[in-house]
């Protein structure tokens, strides 16, 4: 009795190990139907909005989806939501994604990558690309929260998949470009009244089009290692 109560312990163990490694979340962008992106983890459904500016294309592996529209537009440039995940930004996460800006994406220009921000001053969460450089944002609502990469030694080469993983673990925010450790910093991440997250500008599609794409994009609620990290990286590479 006390073997077979053993054995059922360690492999209820086991189960929970292995369902803690998996995403909570995830989108792979290869079964779009319309303007649905339905989701190879979790329940949540990615909908795609301002189609005119919303592209599915060739990803680095299956299909990708490029959210396109100029700097300076309005409420008009492509985009995708989430709605009603419950994603705690003030708790340990994983982010980890694969992205490509188009050649004539601008240099200055604010490009969004995922937003889970009530305002670009917080509280929230923000992934996003300026001046060739990752760039992990949150805020207090009156004062932003900031880290960032250096261009000058993660180059974003256009017209190139990238894989980018973003960790937090309670205290420190790392940056991963490719596989490799690029940045990393405590930093003070606050999580927002809205339930809400889009993908590829900012907000509801009110500015900052990611001028590229996003062939897959998994959320854990865990921080992953650096080995777990290079592993995952790896297997992209494949």
């Amino acid at each position: 009795m006390k073997k077979i109560f053993l054995m059922t312990a360690v492999l209820s163990l086991t189960a929970a190990v292995f369902a803690a490694g998996e995403p909570f979340a995830a989108w792979n962008f290869d079964n779009v139907n319309g303007t649905i992106v339905p989701p190879v983890a979790g329940k949540w459904n990615l909908t795609l909005q301002n189609m005119p500016n919303v592209k599915v294309v060739p990803g680095k592996n299956g299909q990708a989806v490029a959210f396109l529209g100029k700097d300076k537009e309005r409420n008009t440039v492509g985009s995708s939501y989430v709605s009603s995940i419950k994603f705690d930004c003030s708790k340990p996460f994983t982010i980890e994604t694969v992205f490509k800006l188009n050649k004539d994406a601008g240099y200055r220009n604010f490009k969004e990558i995922l937003c889970f921000a009530d305002s670009e001053r917080g509280p929230g969460l923000i992934v996003a690309i300026f001046y060739d450089r990752i760039i992990v944002r949150s805020g207090d609502g009156k004062k932003t929260f900031d880290m960032n990469t250096d261009a000058t030694k993660t180059a974003i080469t256009r017209d190139k998949w990238h894989f980018l993983t973003v960790t937090y673990d309670g205290k420190t925010v790392s940056i991963y470009f490719n596989g490799v450790l690029a940045a990393a910093k405590e930093l003070t991440v606050t999580c927002g009244k809205y339930t809400t997250m889009f993908v590829g500008s900012f907000r509801n599609a009110y500015a900052y089009a990611l001028q590229g794409a996003v062939d897959e994009l998994k959320l854990y609620n865990f921080a992953k290692t650096s080995a777990e990290v290079a592993e995952a990286y790896l297997a992209f590479e494949e």
